[in-house]
């Protein structure tokens, strides 16, 4: 049944240097098969935390009405964290506040951190020039 109590590895699974996956227990609280013709969602609950797991990549933070389908309000949530590049126009217009946290791993996006070895150095952005 969809609100059965279980333990799953989270994450980690496509850059093992810089993560591994999380062991959690939680509540399967819904179950959405085949959304939009391509993926599973899970709307999993660790300690008053909703986690949304797909069954494999889809851009979550591309598609707010993911949440709505789940029957659940983005609204009536206090805080919101999407693992993506960027914030969509629809999050961003429901949001007071937004952050953007860089972290390593596969895709880094603070370029400074990338260990080019084939380009002349010094060189714009990444050195103090």
């Amino acid at each position: 049944s969809e609100k059965d109590t279980v333990k799953i590895d989270l994450g980690g699974k496509i850059d093992n240097k810089y993560s591994s996956p999380l062991e959690l227990s939680g509540l399967r609280k819904k179950v959405m098969m085949r959304y939009r013709n391509e993926v599973d969602v899970v709307l999993f609950s660790v300690k008053n935390v909703d986690i949304v797991i797909t069954s494999k990549r889809f851009a979550v933070a591309e598609d707010w009405m993911l949440l709505k389908n789940l029957k659940e309000d983005p609204k009536e949530y206090k805080i919101i964290v999407l693992k993506s590049g960027y914030l969509s126009d629809e999050y961003a217009s429901m949001a007071k506040h937004s952050f953007f946290a860089l972290a390593d791993g596969y895709f880094n996006q603070d370029i400074t951190k990338i260990p080019f070895k084939k380009i002349e150095r010094p060189i714009f952005p990444l050195d103090n020039i």
